[in-house]
């Protein structure tokens, strides 16, 4: 049974490599366009829909959005930290600071001011859409038939490792390598000596 693990491990390690490599280069971050209608509680992903309790709503003249949308779309996580609203970036750094009922936001240590100021209600966190969405570089069109908002990222054309870091997570993407990394120390170093046994027994 090990002289069968270690021929299958030896022998097709150099195989397995470029597939995994080749697949690791396809990889391509997906972002879904957001879509959500004034006045409505529904919002569509990529044509699934969720409901949210409270419908979108306008705010003399601006349109007020749930922070966790914005925060879904920018790859970036939403958290209350000591009574403000943050969102993280993927090494745990504060991108904007939300304080609830200002207009005074930080962003990345800057002091800037919303059209109108954030508000906690019915467990969301509402913001100003196009404030917002041109703040962390979203596309954001408004359809005035339907009255329809769509939010979606731009495509970025970045290096294969921002592709595969923004795809799965950058803490995600280390993890990975470092397990794939301790796999071949331990199968080099427990093989190994099989191998030579197995010659000096043969």
């Amino acid at each position: 049974m090990i002289v069968f693990a270690y021929r299958i491990t030896y022998s097709h390690m150099r195989k397995l490599i470029p597939i995994l490599c080749f697949f690791l280069l396809s990889v391509e971050p997906v972002y879904a366009e957001i879509s959500i209608a004034i006045g409505e509680r529904k919002v569509e992903v990529k044509g699934l829909s969720c409901m949210i309790d409270i419908p979108v709503y306008v705010e003399d003249g601006t349109a007020m959005v749930p922070a966790q949308l914005l925060a879904v779309e920018s790859g970036l996580e939403l958290k209350k930290d000591l009574g403000r609203w943050k969102f993280f970036d993927n090494f745990g750094n504060p991108v904007v600071t939300f304080f609830d009922g200002f207009k005074r936001i930080e962003y990345k240590d800057t002091e800037k001011f919303l059209t109108r100021p954030a508000t906690y209600n019915s467990g969301y966190l509402w913001v100003p859409a196009k404030d917002c969405a041109e703040l962390l570089g979203l596309d954001l069109t408004f359809d005035k038939e339907t009255k329809k908002i769509a939010i979606q990222k731009p495509e970025v054309h970045a290096s294969w490792v921002d592709r595969i870091a923004e795809a799965v997570g950058t803490k995600n993407l280390v993890l990975s390598c470092l397990g794939i990394a301790i796999f071949f120390i331990l199968m080099f170093f427990v093989l190994t000596p099989i191998r030579r046994g197995w010659r000096s027994f043969k």
